[in-house]
């Protein structure tokens, strides 16, 4: 089911405006890039990228901004399952031959949404696409943004194919979650392809009442 309701300001004020921050040093990164699409990524599974990736899109859309949302991780599409998982998407342009426009799913104003579809039987192949790439990168250009959810780095080489490609990054760290030693491999990995690295994002920090009300203000 295509969830209708999706908006940001069901978060807590608190959470929200930090997605808004976020939003605006992001754009200030991309400011004087040519191409403003973004992986985004992590080293574990449970990190939040998803989460991270679906609230940094309602951030944008909410602030006028058109924006195209790919769940590429086809190994554990938690973005699509949120949102909608069914025939279309990654695997259904793949297998089909689909353009890209064919396969979207619009989510909300200002936000389409590509998913996964199906899980593949191979989904390396699927990730390394030059079909699928090429699309992207065509119907970028009708948008303010692209936000692509891909795999955690540490557990799977898809994400090191779509980086490759598109190289602009997002790093999501979970906090009390990621250890050290597992962003510095995923790090590592990443090394030859040395991607643009706009951000690395601290995600599920439990802030204190003090800090709560430190934020407040009249």
């Amino acid at each position: 089911m295509i969830r209708d309701k999706l908006a940001l300001n069901r978060l807590d004020t608190f959470y929200s405006n930090k997605f808004r921050d976020l939003r605006v040093n992001v754009e200030h990164r991309l400011k004087n890039k040519k191409d403003h699409i973004i992986v985004i990524t992590s080293a574990n599974q449970g990190d939040g990228k998803s989460y991270c990736a679906l609230h940094l899109a309602l951030a944008f859309a909410e602030a006028n901004r058109k924006v195209l949302l790919i769940d590429y991780d086809l190994h554990r599409s938690q973005l699509s399952k949120n949102i909608y998982y069914g025939y279309h998407g990654v695997s259904a342009m793949f297998n089909d031959q689909l353009a890209l426009e064919d396969a979207l799913i619009p989510v909300g104003e200002n936000i389409s949404f590509l998913p996964s579809g199906y899980t593949s039987l191979d989904p390396s192949v699927v990730a390394n696409s030059k079909q699928i790439y090429s699309e992207i990168n065509r119907c970028a250009a009708d948008y303010d943004v692209v936000l692509i959810d891909s795999p955690p780095i540490n557990f799977s080489p898809d994400t090191k194919f779509i980086i490759s490609e598109f190289k602009n990054l997002l790093f999501i760290i979970g906090a009390n979650h990621t250890q050290t030693s597992e962003v510095t491999k995923a790090f590592e990995q990443m090394q030859l392809i040395n991607p643009t690295i706009l951000g690395l994002v601290l995600n599920k920090k439990q802030f204190s009442k003090k800090e709560y009300k430190r934020y407040e203000y009249k």
